[in-house]
């Protein structure tokens, strides 16, 4: 590449996966004029950022605000994932949290989430929006602010 009275050299080192993997990552680095080659840098590749069909993940350790809401029988809160799920559908295999309220005293504590009602997964880009459906109220007031600690919590894609 010709930049007026600069010259640059591109590298590329394409490295495929181990022994029964499918994985890969391209590195370039260049060469200026007078800097000499630089560090070698990753390139993010499609599998970088996107999820794909067969993939999960587990999220652990966060905390999110919520709120209850349809006549306490509703609960939503929202997560952020590490890649984006556009063109996958998210799926809840498992996973326990405990849901506190504005009194400071535990809705749950450490409790299976499919034990607690119907769970439908929305998306956007790379964001979880988790509705959590009763067919009985709450125990709590309606409309509720919520704050919402998730453990081992495993999402396919399909």
């Amino acid at each position: 590449m010709n930049r007026g009275n600069t010259s640059i050299a591109k590298q590329i080192w394409y490295r495929y996966g181990s022994i029964n993997t499918n994985d890969y990552q391209i590195y370039v680095r260049t060469l200026g004029d007078t800097s000499g080659w630089s560090s070698w840098r990753r390139l993010m590749c499609e599998d970088d950022l996107y999820y794909k069909s067969g993939d999960s993940v587990t999220l652990n350790n966060i905390v999110s605000a919520g709120f209850v809401t349809t006549s306490a029988t509703e609960i939503y809160f929202s997560v952020y994932l590490p890649k984006n799920a556009t063109n996958v559908t998210p799926n809840f295999k498992s996973g326990t949290w405990s849901v506190r309220h504005v009194g400071g005293g535990y809705l749950f504590s450490n409790t299976n989430i499919a034990n607690t009602g119907s769970i439908t997964l929305y998306r956007k880009e790379n964001m979880l929006r988790f509705a959590i459906k009763s067919s009985t109220a709450f125990n709590i007031t309606n409309n509720s602010p919520l704050s919402i600690h998730i453990q081992n919590v495993v999402i396919d894609f399909r």
